[in-house]
This record gives structure tokens, C-alpha cells and sequence, in this order.
């Protein structure tokens, strides 16, 4: 049975770095600045099993890329669209408000019902 004990097991998806983290806050800031986070979240959450195929998608077109971009640079975006754990955090740096409601008082003033 000794074979048969890992036949099908899947391979475990490794945490996000420092680095990482510090590169998705910074995208996630400019995105957050143009009011476009919760589209940005809506469309990463609803493509997340195309995440994979998009980066396969990203090393196809590596050529053409690296005359624009590093080769690194494509790279660690094509980890970063491997890796579920660094989309979740990316998403979660989208809206932080949702994390957190007591932080944003005005929303909570939104949803309180006026008396007449």
C-alpha cells in the first residue's frame, strides 16, 4: 500500500513572501486610488480557475513581453497567478473595508435608517 498512499495527492500551494505581499499592496493601492477595487475584485474572484491557464497564457507570450518587460518581471506575475494564496491576499487588498467595518465609519452611517 506503501505507493498508493500519495497516488493522487496534490501538491500543497506555499504562502506568500514579503516580497510578494509588498508588490500586491502596491498594485492594489493604485487600483484602490482609481475607485476601481471592487470591479478589480469582482473580476479576479470570478476568473479564479482560469488563473492557472492565463498564466501558462503569460509564459506562451514570455517572447513578445520581454521586449517590454523583464523577464523576471513576467515571471513573478506568472508565480503570483499560480499561487491561490497570493490572488486571495491581492483580493483581500482590494477591499479592506469589507475586513474591517469599524474602520470606515461612513459606511456604517449609510446604512443607518433615517427617522422621519
Amino acid at each position: 500500500m506503501g505507493i498508493w498512499k500519495n497516488a493522487f495527492k496534490l501538491p500543497g500551494h506555499r504562502e506568500t513572501t514579503e516580497e510578494e505581499k509588498k508588490l500586491l499592496c502596491g498594485l492594489a493601492e493604485k487600483i484602490n486610488k482609481r475607485s476601481m477595487g471592487m470591479v478589480t475584485a469582482l473580476a479576479f474572484e470570478s476568473t479564479r480557475p482560469l488563473h492557472n491557464l492565463s498564466a501558462q497564457g503569460l509564459i506562451f507570450l514570455m517572447p513578445m513581453l520581454n521586449a517590454v518587460f523583464n523577464k523576471e518581471e513576467v515571471e513573478k506575475f506568472v508565480k503570483l497567478l499560480e499561487n491561490p494564496n497570493a490572488v486571495s491576499f491581492f483580493i483581500e487588498q482590494l477591499n479592506p473595508e469589507s475586513a474591517n467595518p469599524a474602520a470606515n465609519p461612513a459606511r456604517e452611517r449609510d446604512h443607518v435608517k433615517k427617522r422621519p
